[in-house]
Protein backbone atom coordinates (compact mmCIF):
# COMPACT_ATOMS: atom_id res chain seq x y z
CA UNK A 1 0.00 0.00 0.00
CA UNK A 2 1.38 3.39 -1.12
CA UNK A 3 -1.61 5.30 -0.51
CA UNK A 4 -5.23 5.44 0.13
CA UNK A 5 -7.77 8.23 -0.65
CA UNK A 6 -9.65 9.68 1.92
CA UNK A 7 -12.29 12.04 0.40
CA UNK A 8 -12.73 15.61 -1.18
CA UNK A 9 -12.82 18.84 0.75
CA UNK A 10 -14.63 21.27 -0.80
CA UNK A 11 -13.72 24.89 0.09
CA UNK A 12 -14.29 23.74 3.98
CA UNK A 13 -13.07 21.88 7.18
CA UNK A 14 -14.09 18.24 6.86
CA UNK A 15 -13.59 14.81 8.88
CA UNK A 16 -13.15 11.19 7.77
CA UNK A 17 -12.52 8.10 8.98
CA UNK A 18 -9.86 6.32 6.78
CA UNK A 19 -8.66 1.94 7.93
CA UNK A 20 -5.04 1.81 7.82
CA UNK A 21 -4.34 -1.83 6.31
CA UNK A 22 -1.33 -2.45 8.32
CA UNK A 23 0.93 -0.05 10.54
CA UNK A 24 3.36 2.35 9.66
CA UNK A 25 4.55 5.91 8.95
CA UNK A 26 2.00 8.36 7.05
CA UNK A 27 1.80 11.37 5.89
CA UNK A 28 -1.57 13.61 4.30
CA UNK A 29 -1.41 14.27 0.93
CA UNK A 30 -3.02 17.07 -0.92
CA UNK A 31 -4.11 17.31 -4.83
CA UNK A 32 -5.84 21.07 -5.19
CA UNK A 33 -8.24 20.73 -7.84
CA UNK A 34 -8.79 24.33 -8.17
CA UNK A 35 -8.04 27.87 -6.32
CA UNK A 36 -5.29 28.14 -3.79
CA UNK A 37 -5.93 26.11 -0.53
CA UNK A 38 -3.70 25.66 2.61
CA UNK A 39 -4.73 23.03 5.12
CA UNK A 40 -3.97 21.53 8.17
CA UNK A 41 -4.40 18.28 8.90
CA UNK A 42 -4.98 16.39 12.32
CA UNK A 43 -5.26 12.50 13.59
CA UNK A 44 -7.61 10.96 16.15
CA UNK A 45 -8.94 14.23 17.50
CA UNK A 46 -6.73 17.33 17.55
CA UNK A 47 -4.32 15.17 19.33
CA UNK A 48 -1.48 14.46 16.28
CA UNK A 49 -1.02 17.70 13.96
CA UNK A 50 1.16 17.04 10.87
CA UNK A 51 1.02 20.79 9.70
CA UNK A 52 -0.07 23.07 7.14
CA UNK A 53 0.27 22.26 3.45
CA UNK A 54 -0.94 23.95 -0.06
CA UNK A 55 -0.84 25.72 -3.03
CA UNK A 56 -2.00 25.96 -6.44
CA UNK A 57 -4.28 23.32 -8.83
CA UNK A 58 -2.40 20.73 -10.59
CA UNK A 59 -0.01 19.99 -8.04
CA UNK A 60 0.82 17.48 -4.96
CA UNK A 61 1.62 19.03 -1.41
CA UNK A 62 2.66 17.18 1.45
CA UNK A 63 2.20 17.81 5.08
CA UNK A 64 4.87 18.79 7.25
CA UNK A 65 5.18 15.91 9.66
CA UNK A 66 4.51 11.94 9.86
CA UNK A 67 2.73 10.20 11.78
CA UNK A 68 3.01 6.83 13.51
CA UNK A 69 -0.52 4.57 12.56
CA UNK A 70 -1.53 1.29 14.24
CA UNK A 71 -3.87 -0.81 11.86
CA UNK A 72 -7.43 -0.06 12.21
CA UNK A 73 -9.85 3.32 11.69
CA UNK A 74 -8.47 6.48 12.27
CA UNK A 75 -9.71 9.81 12.60
CA UNK A 76 -8.86 12.40 9.99
CA UNK A 77 -9.50 16.27 10.81
CA UNK A 78 -8.98 18.35 7.29
CA UNK A 79 -8.82 21.95 8.72
CA UNK A 80 -9.14 25.12 6.35
CA UNK A 81 -8.79 26.12 4.01
CA UNK A 82 -6.87 29.37 4.05
CA UNK A 83 -7.68 30.87 0.17
CA UNK A 84 -10.06 29.03 -1.53
CA UNK A 85 -10.44 25.80 -3.32
CA UNK A 86 -11.03 22.28 -3.33
CA UNK A 87 -9.03 19.30 -2.93
CA UNK A 88 -8.36 15.49 -2.69
CA UNK A 89 -6.62 14.00 0.49
CA UNK A 90 -4.74 11.06 0.19
CA UNK A 91 -2.89 9.20 3.08
CA UNK A 92 0.65 8.20 2.29
CA UNK A 93 2.94 6.02 3.18
CA UNK A 94 6.27 8.15 4.15
CA UNK A 95 8.02 5.86 2.74
CA UNK A 96 7.17 7.01 -0.81
CA UNK A 97 6.91 10.12 -0.44
CA UNK A 98 9.38 11.92 -2.38
CA UNK A 99 12.35 13.83 -0.98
Amino acid sequence: MTEIYIGTVYNLSATFQVKVPCAGTYTIAYEILNGWAYYSSYFNGWTTPLGYAGGGPGQRYYSGSDVVLTAGVHEVRIVGPEGRGDAKVFLVASSTRPA
